[in-house]
């Protein structure tokens, strides 16, 4: 069915439809009555059509998640508003580009447009929506680009994934700028040169790919004395040694520590008939034979945060064995 029948419960607040079977065309008329409505998730259904801008125009609407449908064409130029905090539009059909109005969602501190079909650049207005505390952007078809300097204005970024957006040039010194983030996700892009020193810094970061690009040289070894780092992905690089002199047995020690062998992944191209580098504390070593690394798992964090825990994050998990709880101390 649809949801007209909801069309005359004008004082509804909470509107949480998620995982059915409803279809319908987006249109100028979609629960435009419903003027009230604090929460929309219809995310899950079988939603076609454009994504309407009166939506942006209900003054009290905070969260708008409607990821899982067949929403197509392109976005709507955003009207000013300060009051919508998490949109959530991933895994539909948009398609054009982010148009620069997207900063006029001025408390947005959710944004997720990954897996559509988006082109073009992204837009530097984005530099100026300082909120956003989580940022994905990933498996779309941008063009070509390096990781935009404005990014570096983003700081109370905790989540930031640009996986196979087709980023290029290196990863940016300024990164290491970005003090609170827990995840930060560049696999599947053209990045080259050395992993910047300045990553050392990011001493609340858990979760950081950097696989399946071609970056060189060896990884900083400040980057294994990260106190909260559990998942490091630099397989299918051009990556030659672990630390400073490529001491890859200190590195190691510093990445086990006191943790547990089960909570860490690392993968490196350590394996094959002609290995890279030495790892004797990978998880799986990645070669040059037809073998899938990380049994072919994308290794995208779950975007699904649910209403129930205040659309903040309860777990990362990155695949059916890969799962980590997020707790009041840590991760």
């Amino acid at each position: 069915g649809d949801l007209n029948v909801i069309e005359g419960l004008n004082n509804l607040e909470y509107l949480l439809v998620e995982d059915n079977n409803f279809e319908q065309s987006l249109n100028s008329d979609f629960l435009a009555s419903l003027n009230k409505l604090r929460v929309l998730d219809a995310s899950n259904n079988k939603l076609k059509g454009t994504l309407p801008s009166h939506l942006f125009q209900m003054d009290k609407l905070q969260v708008l998640d409607l990821h899982g449908n067949q929403i197509e064409g392109n976005l709507p130029d955003f009207p000013m508003n300060n009051v919508l905090e998490v949109l959530a539009l991933y895994e539909n059909s948009i398609e054009g580009s982010i148009p620069l109005s997207i900063s006029n969602l001025k408390n947005v501190t959710h944004l997720d447009l990954s897996t559509n079909k988006l082109t073009g650049v992204f837009p530097a207005s984005i530099g100026d929506m300082t909120s956003l505390t989580y940022l994905f952007m990933a498996s779309n078809e941008f063009d070509a680009g390096p990781i935009p300097d404005y990014f570096q204005n983003l700081l109370s970024l905790r989540e930031l994934s640009l996986k196979g957006t087709s980023r290029n040039g290196n990863i940016p010194d300024w990164i290491g700028g970005f003090q609170k983030l827990i995840l930060l996700d560049l696999d599947n892009n053209n990045l080259i040169g050395a992993i910047p020193e300045t990553m050392k810094d990011l001493e609340e970061l858990a979760f950081l790919l950097l696989n399946r690009n071609q970056l060189s040289g060896t990884v900083p070894a400040d980057i294994s004395l990260l106190p909260k780092l559990r998942i490091l992905l630099i397989n299918e690089n051009d990556i030659s040694g672990l630390g400073s002199n490529n001491d890859s047995l200190n590195f190691c020690d510093n990445i086990v520590g006191t943790r547990e062998a089960s909570e860490i992944v690392f993968t490196s191209d350590c394996g094959g008939s002609s290995p890279v580098l030495e790892c004797t504390c990978c998880t799986e070593c990645c070669g040059n034979d037809d073998a899938l690394c990380n049994d072919g798992s994308d290794f995208l964090a779950n975007h699904d945060l649910i209403w129930e825990a205040g659309y903040n994050r309860l777990k990362f998990e990155f695949s059916d064995d890969i799962t980590y709880v997020v707790r009041n101390n840590g991760i």
